[in-house]
């Protein structure tokens, strides 16, 4: 793949990105057409793209292998690298009909994306020549990180008016009645806070949208609901998690 952009054709992306696609779905029931052993994949950090001469609006990427943190991707020490001078930089299929002209910008510097490692065809000059293309997942910006992890909470203390810390496990399978249990030996998350309670206080419209009253209390999540947590950092750099339910109130009228 010179970076003149003259022997890889939009065609050509489509084509691999639709393989990729049969391959990584496993849509087809003949094995021979899924071929996993001819792809590899791996996260990586994008660089600054660079536009092909002939196109300014496709890209070419150069990159730098990552990998996935409970807080969000760190750098690979000693990993593997992607440049435009050696054709070893990445492609995006999404730019594939993109027209000179178009106007189309690239992806910024610092996006990360799980990066894919597939067989040229025979219309590229040099069938040898490896071909990098982006898989669909693409985190970009502050939330490079997000990554939801559904957990069973297994506790929860109070540190405030309204509010709790929780504790929670990874779960496990459902049962045959459809209920979920924390997996054995799974990964245990705390503290865990729940955003709806942000700010609570005895008094005033809360985060949930009451109004405190006699008689009538709110409740913490209670112990044993699934939910969906992500990770995140307190003011100190510690690794706490969060998650965003409505907190439910129980009482009776005075």
């Amino acid at each position: 793949m010179a970076d003149d952009g003259a022997t890889i054709t939009p065609r050509t992306i489509r084509a691999i990105g639709d393989q990729l696609r049969r391959i990584r779905s496993n849509s087809r029931d003949d094995a021979s057409d899924r071929r996993p052993d001819s792809l590899v994949g791996m996260w990586v950090k994008l660089g600054t793209a660079v536009a092909f001469s002939d196109n300014d609006s496709r890209f070419q990427y150069p990159w730098t292998q990552a990998r996935p943190t409970i807080e969000g991707f760190d750098d690979m020490p000693d990993g593997l690298a992607g440049v435009i001078a050696d054709n070893t930089h990445a492609l995006n299929p999404a730019e594939a009909d993109n027209a000179n002209g178009d106007g189309a910008a690239p992806l910024v510097d610092g996006t990360y994306v799980y990066l894919l490692h597939t067989p040229t065809y025979d219309d590229v000059t040099d069938p040898d020549a490896p071909v990098w293309l982006f898989g669909r997942r693409i985190l970009t910006g502050g939330d490079a990180g997000l990554k939801l992890i559904p957990v069973i909470l297994t506790g929860n203390t109070s540190i405030g008016d309204n509010r709790w810390s929780y504790a929670g496990t990874a779960i496990g399978a459902a049962d045959t009645s459809h209920n979920i249990a924390a997996a054995s030996g799974g990964t245990t998350y705390s503290p865990i806070f729940n955003g709806m309670e942000n700010s609570n206080t005895s008094t005033g419209r809360q985060h949930n949208g009451w109004t405190p009253s006699s008689g009538f209390t709110m409740q913490p999540i209670q112990t044993g609901a699934v939910v969906l947590i992500w990770p995140a950092k307190d003011c100190d750099g510690n690794a706490i998690f969060l998650m965003s339910v409505p907190n439910g109130v129980d009482g009776s009228c005075p």
